[in-house]
């Protein structure tokens, strides 16, 4: 999935999945020079969304991962990824889906 920020600043990348045996990523680019400004591992099974917050220097990231057959633990959280940052701002994990 690829997004641009409102102001139209950065672009993110990132896949619902990681490999095989690693955790999947949001990749954030600076738009003019398209230089990578960061990288967010996520230690979830899979990343369900990815929003820029109205200012567009923080991400609202949405990940799951399913525990069993029917369990499925998602987590919110929210990123700080400006200057090279990669800070949790807050992070609340949840034993439902959110879709």
């Amino acid at each position: 999935m690829i997004k641009i920020s409102h102001n139209g600043s950065f672009l993110l990348a990132y896949t619902k999945t990681g490999p095989i045996d690693g955790f999947p990523c949001v990749y954030i680019y600076d738009t003019v020079t398209f230089k990578k400004l960061n990288q967010i591992a996520i230690s979830d099974a899979q990343i369900d969304s990815v929003e820029f917050s109205g200012y567009c220097n923080m991400l609202l990231v949405v990940s799951s991962t399913k525990q069993g057959d029917d369990h499925i633990t998602s987590t919110l959280t929210v990123w700080d990824f400006t200057d090279g940052h990669k800070d949790i701002f807050c992070k609340s994990s949840l034993p439902i889906a959110i879709k």
